[in-house]
């Protein structure tokens, strides 16, 4: 009989942790895996079922609401009678968390993916939960999983339990990764296979910062170089961004393509991708994927952004469009200038993700938690 595995999730919806957790369970032939949503059951809780992992959301809506759906809860773990709760971001590492203790589970684990909790980034009410994990931490998880280095330095700061602490960095199915194929985006946007093709793929947020990323573009002395922005409300149905992109005067050379399911495909036809974030990144997904696609990348310095380019890529100041445009122009040079380096830097982006980020490797050390808890 395998090991059960019973992971509790604020939500299931399309996002970092989401993914993960995904890969995770979908991926590991060794414990068998059950997921219990806090909330809805989104884009990956039909994913998950579709892989014959059992999935159960609870809807909670609401202060009144939510006490309610924590019987339900500590009925579920009572049914399903794990050997290892996983838990996955603050409000489930805090219910979840507790929860499970009442329920009588011994092992219980908690994930945390921010690297920033600072008050201008975060909901007062995030703050406030992740201040009661840190006192909790002592008292309810065997171990604390970070997606970061700086995620670990963020918590413990804030008093999280040090001694229980540990970096497992985000893991990715390369195999499927290399089997996708899709229509060649230069064609669809009607480009030419010499143009310059620039990216960003993340969802608008401020966090993200397209608007530095906009503006340095429109500074890069290579006027034939075009811009794709992708993710959630990146079209043009967003005034915001539209505006900011015909104030600059860059219209004609930036394309809103909204969410797109071939990205693998997307991001190996880049020359470039870039990160502009301001704060919120963790263990920032989109800049391993693009370099596990051979695509070179600038990033601005948050999360473990430049641990994972390393000097493979361009690091740069968070909110300095003036360094990032530098940065930009730098690599596009390098591009034109130099073919052979380039063609080697794209090697070696795809090398070194695909040696230190694969699936398997995360999930032995997650599989080294479990068995140390």
């Amino acid at each position: 009989m395998k090991k059960h595995v019973v992971h509790i999730i604020t939500g299931l919806e399309n996002g970092g942790a989401e993914g993960v957790l995904f890969r995770l369970c979908t991926n590991d032939t060794v414990y068998q895996h059950s997921v219990i949503s806090l909330t809805s059951e989104g884009k990956f809780g039909l994913l998950l079922r579709q892989n014959e992992v059992r999935v159960i959301t609870l809807d909670m809506k609401g202060m009144i609401n939510s006490l309610m759906k924590l019987y339900n809860l500590h009925k579920a773990l009572k049914t399903l009678s794990p050997d290892v709760v996983q838990t996955w971001m603050y409000h489930a590492d805090l219910l979840g968390g507790i929860i499970a203790k009442l329920s009588g589970v011994k092992n219980i684990n908690w994930n945390v993916r921010h690297s920033n909790l600072s008050r201008a980034h975060n909901s007062l009410s995030t703050i406030l939960v992740a201040k009661s994990c840190a006192w909790l931490s002592r008292f309810i998880p065997n171990s604390i999983v970070c997606c970061a280095e700086q995620a670990r330095i963020t918590h413990e700061a804030l008093g999280y339990d040090s001694r229980k602490t540990v970096v497992i960095p985000n893991g990715y199915d390369f195999s499927e990764r290399d089997k996708t194929n899709s229509i060649s985006i230069k064609k669809e946007l009607s480009l030419a296979k010499s143009t310059p093709l620039i990216g960003m793929v993340a969802r608008y947020n401020p966090q993200k910062n397209h608007a530095a990323l906009l503006r340095a573009f429109s500074l890069i002395e290579h006027d034939d170089a075009h811009l794709v922005l992708v993710g959630p409300n990146i079209t043009e149905a967003n005034e915001e961004l539209v505006t900011l992109i015909r104030s600059l005067n860059i219209s004609k050379r930036v394309h809103l393509l909204g969410e797109r399911t071939d990205i693998p495909s997307l991001m190996s036809e880049l020359d470039l991708h870039v990160l502009s974030s301001s704060s919120g990144e963790g263990f920032p997904n989109v800049v391993a994927e693009a370099m596990a696609s051979g695509t070179p990348c600038v990033v601005t310095d948050v999360g473990d952004a430049s641990f994972i380019v390393g000097n493979l890529g361009w690091v740069v100041e968070p909110g300095n469009e003036y360094a990032l445009s530098e940065a930009i122009q730098m690599a596009l040079s390098q591009k034109e200038s130099r073919p052979a380096q380039w063609n080697q830097r794209k090697i070696d982006s795809a090398q070194s993700v695909r040696q230190r980020f694969s699936i398997e490797k995360m999930i032995l050390a997650y599989h080294k938690v479990w068995e140390k808890s």
